[in-house]
């Protein structure tokens, strides 16, 4: 599987950029109320500074989870998650 990034300079986006940083402004806002409210749901209360790096962390961390679901030949693969609480004991000789 190969993954592509690509970026572009200020100069490259042209009239877009406002655009881009009203997008931006947005995903943040976005990710904010994200890691906010999965603290909240968890019962977590960090401090500002925690949940600013938890804020700034958490598009890759969104990237990356996303790229969990975008193998297509895992798509309908069971988890490996199986268990067998059994015991199983070798016999030595």
């Amino acid at each position: 599987m190969t993954i592509t990034t690509t970026t572009t300079t200020s100069r490259e986006n042209g009239a877009a950029g406002s655009a881009g940083a009203a997008e931006s402004a947005e995903a943040a806002q976005a990710a904010d109320a994200a890691v906010r409210t999965a603290l909240a749901t968890a019962g977590i209360t960090p401090t500002e500074e925690e949940i600013e790096a938890l804020v700034a962390g958490f598009p890759r961390f969104r990237a990356m989870a996303d790229l969990l679901h975008a193998v297509p030949a895992a798509r309908y693969e069971s988890p490996g998650l199986h268990f067998n609480p059994t015991p199983v004991f070798a016999e030595w000789g």
